[in-house]
């Protein structure tokens, strides 16, 4: 038979449209964008490999790349615009052969067979795989067979940040989330600020995140690269823009005796300290403008120290000015007022 009839479910209505121009049965068909495939069949005397495509738009048939091996009955399956068929009834008897067709490039490539004969199989495709399910015409048992495409499937790799912007020290998570048309993606995602690795994390259900608290003050360009898998190809993500600011700094000063007596040793203490990290660097100690000494923040304590026995007599307005550093802004402390007698 060579009919071809057009269902519209708009009006359920049938109308009759151009004839295929080979009569045959038992054959399959693919709709791949406007063009419905008919692939192989029986013309009732033999199987045929013969492979033409409707138009539904020009209501127009064109004879396409036969199928290598001749054949009627079989599974296909649809995958990434591809028509992959297996199984069937061929010229020689009962086949597994496995057949992928690229409509684009209208040529055939043979495949993985099927590990046992199948005939009047059916193809289905499912979470990026073909699956051929019927009959093992060797001992009559039913099989499922499951085929992944020797192509690996495109992905797509999104990067998302728990905050941004952020301060440095402050903990950020870094998002990805790798998404595919086939089966779902597993691996490792490798998650970086320019060129220098900030660490890698395991694929679960599609999505892997790292969390840092060392990312340096400026606009950094983080990607996340996805390292594929045997059924995936690899994929980076668009560059995210994090923007990390300075961390802010508080600086108190202390006095080990006050007031003191002329001559006396006096030990001046700065403490400094941020909301989101430790500080260093170096801290000045002033009497008024006139610069007293300087002292370096132990990064244990935060603390920095200096000591003098030159104080003259009177009142002296006593200020530690931590400098800063790239990564945290620089603080003054309040004015304390040491005493000489």
């Amino acid at each position: 038979m060579s009919d071809t009839e057009r269902f519209d479910p708009v009006s359920n209505a049938w109308s009759t449209v151009a004839s295929m121009p080979t009569a045959r049965d038992a054959m399959v068909s693919a709709a791949v964008g406007n063009t419905i495939y008919v692939i192989g069949g029986s013309t009732g005397s033999a199987a045929v490999g013969t492979n033409e495509a409707y138009d539904t738009v020009s209501n127009v048939w064109r004879t396409k790349a036969p199928m290598p091996t001749a054949r009627s009955e079989f599974g296909a399956a649809l995958l990434q615009g591809n028509v992959y068929a297996f199984g069937g009834c061929a010229l020689s008897g009962y086949t597994g052969t496995n057949e992928e067709y690229d409509p684009s490039a209208d040529n055939w490539v043979t495949r993985a067979p099927i590990p046992v004969t199948m005939c009047g199989n059916t193809g289905a495709a499912a979470n990026g795989l073909a699956y051929s399910i019927g009959i093992n015409r060797s001992d009559g048992t039913q099989v499922n067979y499951a085929y992944t495409p020797a192509t690996p499937y495109t992905t797509t790799t999104t990067l998302a940040s728990s905050f941004n912007p952020s301060t440095y020290g402050e903990a950020v998570t870094f998002i990805a989330t790798v998404s595919s048309e086939g089966p779902t993606p597993t691996g490792t995602v490798t998650f970086k600020n320019g060129s220098k690795t900030i660490g890698s994390a395991t694929l679960s259900d599609g999505g892997a995140q790292i969390t840092t608290s060392t990312l340096p003050v400026g606009n950094l360009a983080i990607t996340a690269s996805y390292g594929g898998d045997a059924a995936n190809k690899k994929s980076t993500s668009p560059m995210l823009e994090q923007v990390v600011n300075q961390a802010t700094s508080t600086t108190a000063i202390a006095s080990s005796v006050n007031p003191s007596k002329a001559g006396q040793t006096v030990k001046f203490t700065a403490t400094v300290t941020s909301p989101t990290t430790k500080p260093t660097g170096t801290v000045t100690f002033m009497d008024g403008s006139t610069v007293l000494g300087t002292g370096t923040l132990a990064k244990a304590t935060g603390k920095a120290t200096y000591s003098t026995s030159s104080l003259s007599t009177g009142s002296h307005n006593i200020t530690a000015v931590y400098e800063g550093t790239a990564d945290v802004s620089g603080s003054t402390s309040p004015v304390l007022v040491q005493t000489v007698h």
